[in-house]
């Protein structure tokens, strides 16, 4: 994880507890809300989830309905696949992602650094009641994620439980003169790549 000092605003409050989990006999019992921070090696961290059996249980734990955020490189795990094709982060051109959102992220040899700002636009999920929120912060990514419309997920439990969910896909509002926040919704996870 790259940026701890992202969770200082929530381990100032007084009601939230935050814990840093790196082996699964941590992550339960359950939280209410689980969230995967950016990074800066997104492939090997993605690959230590799953190698202390992490990804598998957050996986199962979004299926039962705890709320799982993506954040940057959180938000790139979440998709159907990461994919490499310039090996800018492996060797791998192609690595699975967690498969609990319907988007394929791609990465690029260029780093853009671009403040962005937003409205919350999510109608329903973790979200709906800050609905035009407006929020702001920085981009620092390499590569873009695009949304895999009508596609089938990698397993059909994953399947059947995402089709039932109403989705939203957020995007740039119209006409903006600053670079907008971009992200993806079901009722339990959701992400964004800013």
């Amino acid at each position: 994880m790259s940026n701890f000092d992202d969770f200082d605003p929530l381990r100032a409050e007084v009601d939230v507890s935050v814990r840093f989990v790196d082996r699964i006999e941590e992550i339960d019992p359950p939280p209410d809300l689980i969230i995967l921070p950016g990074t800066k090696t997104t492939l090997s961290d993605l690959e230590f989830l799953r190698m202390r059996g992490l990804a598998k249980r957050i996986s199962e734990l979004a299926h039962t309905g705890v709320p799982v955020l993506g954040i940057c490189g959180g938000y790139q795990m979440l998709g159907s696949s990461i994919c490499d094709p310039l090996h800018v982060e492996s060797e791998k051109k192609q690595v699975g992602g967690l498969d609990l959102l319907p988007i394929v992220t791609t990465f690029a040899a260029e780093k853009q650094t671009v403040r962005a700002r937003g409205n919350i636009a999510a109608n329903r999920g973790l979200f709906a009641e800050m609905r035009g929120l407006a929020v702001g912060g920085y981009e620092i990514h390499m590569g873009f994620a695009r949304t895999l419309l009508n596609r089938s997920f990698k397993s059909k439990s994953a399947e059947k439980r995402l089709a039932s969910l109403p989705t939203e896909q957020w995007t740039p509002a119209a006409g903006s003169p600053e670079h907008t926040c971009t992200g993806y919704s079901t009722t339990t996870v959701c992400g964004t790549r800013s």
